[in-house]
């Protein structure tokens, strides 16, 4: 009986944020038809990410991108102090640099303010060949040290996706 009811539990769940994540989609990117393009990345993709970040954070296998005429979204989780932040960044079309960010979930009990318009600003414009980190153009939230250096990560890993998406879109 646990088992069941677990089982539904967890697939209640699951429907939930799948509807939370189609709902953050469609508010980036209106043009949207929610129909994500999963892209798998091969061994150089990763390494070239990895290069692009500067260190060797984890790069998954598959991403899931979700591609408009104005822009794309790319669905991205980075580990915050507590756990994972899982964020939808969407990246203009036209210049392929960062235009919005939103959070679909995160459990990190200070980490709150990287939601706020103030320091998602931070971002705007940023591309994958500008330096940007903690302390160089992008200031920390104080007290979630961590969850603002997650965001950065998860900014530019987004980025160097989409450039990759694109280009093996074009081949």
């Amino acid at each position: 009986m646990k088992k069941v009811l677990f089982t539904v539990i967890a697939m209640v769940f699951a429907v939930s944020v799948m509807a939370s994540q189609e709902d953050t989609v469609k508010q980036l990117l209106p043009d949207s038809n929610l129909k994500a393009s999963v892209f798998t990345l091969t061994a150089a993709d990763i390494a070239a990410v990895q290069a692009a970040l500067g260190s060797k954070a984890p790069v998954r296998a598959e991403y899931q991108i979700y591609v408009s005429k104005t822009g794309a979204v790319v669905i991205e989780e980075q580990m915050g102090k507590w756990g994972i932040i899982k964020s939808a960044v969407l990246i203009d079309a036209v210049t392929k640099k960062f235009k919005s960010l939103a959070i679909i979930s995160m459990s990190e009990k200070r980490g709150a303010p990287v939601k706020s318009e103030a320091f998602i600003k931070q971002f705007a414009g940023k591309g994958t060949a500008d330096t940007y980190d903690i302390g160089n153009g992008i200031r920390a939230i104080s007290g979630a040290t961590i969850s603002s250096r997650a965001m950065v990560i998860t900014v530019k890993r987004a980025l160097k996706i989409y450039e990759l998406f694109t280009a093996a879109a074009k081949k």
